[in-house]
């Protein structure tokens, strides 16, 4: 049927809050990273034009199949096609040493800013510091808060694993100028869906809540579809806009962590964009961080799965 406003308006075989509810489902299952392992589950998301949930198998086989129907879900709304598996990259570990020379930080720069000073904006450079080593760069993701306190999150695999206690400084200009802060929680699971950190800010530091032009809200984007207007800011790239591509059927393998479910676009990055923030460019909701990809597409882990565990929460 269409309709005077040039609206195709069709009848489809399921309803919308039924394909989201099996969507919830394989969310929460995906928990059980053993569980998927054995039926080669790579991802799944939601099919709004096919009016189904898509799994990706990369065993694509009609044993896998019976094998995740009877073991994992089943549901008549479900499709199965073959995944090309993990994409592999590097996680941001092949920074060239030769770039670490660039980052000073000595006694006269390891001051704290006056009170009320806004040290800088989401997606921003930071260094990490540990045990008097400078080591590897990333990126300011939301801000966020956590038991109390005000802070940020950004990605847990960089510098081959963030450590609590690990000292966090934000780079302006090149320079290492200011410690903002020390990871309180960091945590990356295999197959979770997360890779992520909480930052505590030092009590006279804060971070700008605006990038490209955008207002950051506090509400979480939770709904994801292919074509759907996204945007990132990372330290490398700066602000990127693109498209998602696959909802929650990529899978991001690093030398440090295995994260599946991510969004997937078409957002490019470089070595440093790691987590920098993800977003609606609409409406300032948060989508999530980076954590990985290459010059054509890009993984961002879900602020929902982050939240949920590490006990977090945005803060506008």
């Amino acid at each position: 049927m269409q309709t005077s406003e040039g609206v195709t308006v069709r009848e489809v075989e399921f309803a919308y809050s039924d394909l989201w509810a099996a969507i919830h489902a394989l969310n929460d299952l995906s928990q059980y990273a053993e569980l998927l392992e054995g039926v080669t589950a790579f991802g799944w998301h939601l099919d709004v034009i096919g009016n189904r949930v898509v799994v990706e198998l990369y065993d694509f086989t009609e044993e896998a199949i019976d094998l995740f129907r009877s073991t994992v879900f089943d549901a008549p709304l479900l499709v199965f096609v073959q995944s090309d598996g993990p994409i592999t990259f590097d996680c941001d570990m092949l920074y060239a040493d030769a770039l670490q020379d660039s980052y000073h930080i000595n006694a006269e720069e390891m001051s704290i800013t006056p009170f009320n000073t806004i040290m800088g904006g989401v997606g921003a450079q930071i260094v990490v510091r540990r045990n008097g080593d400078l080591l590897r760069t990333g990126s300011i993701g939301y801000r966020a808060t956590l038991g109390g306190a005000r802070g940020f999150i950004t990605s847990a695999h960089l510098s081959g694993g963030l450590q609590n206690g690990d000292q966090i400084y934000l780079v302006i200009g090149g320079r290492a100028t200011d410690r903002i802060g020390r990871v309180a929680n960091a945590n990356h699971v295999r197959l979770q869906g997360f890779d992520a950190a909480f930052i505590t800010l030092e009590p006279n530091v804060d971070i700008r809540n605006t990038t490209a032009g955008v207002a950051i809200s506090s509400h979480i984007i939770s709904h994801f579809f292919v074509g759907q207007e996204i945007a990132a800011t990372g330290a490398s790239t700066g602000s990127r806009f693109g498209q998602v591509t696959s909802p929650s059927g990529g899978t991001f393998v690093g030398t440090i962590v295995t994260v599946n479910n991510t969004v997937v676009s078409n957002l490019a990055r470089q070595t440093g964009d790691s987590g920098g923030i993800v977003f609606c460019l609409f409406s300032g909701g948060v989508i999530g961080i980076h954590v990985g990809g290459n010059n054509t597409i890009a993984h961002a882990s879900r602020a929902t799965e982050i939240n949920r565990a590490l006990g977090s929460s945005v803060r506008p």
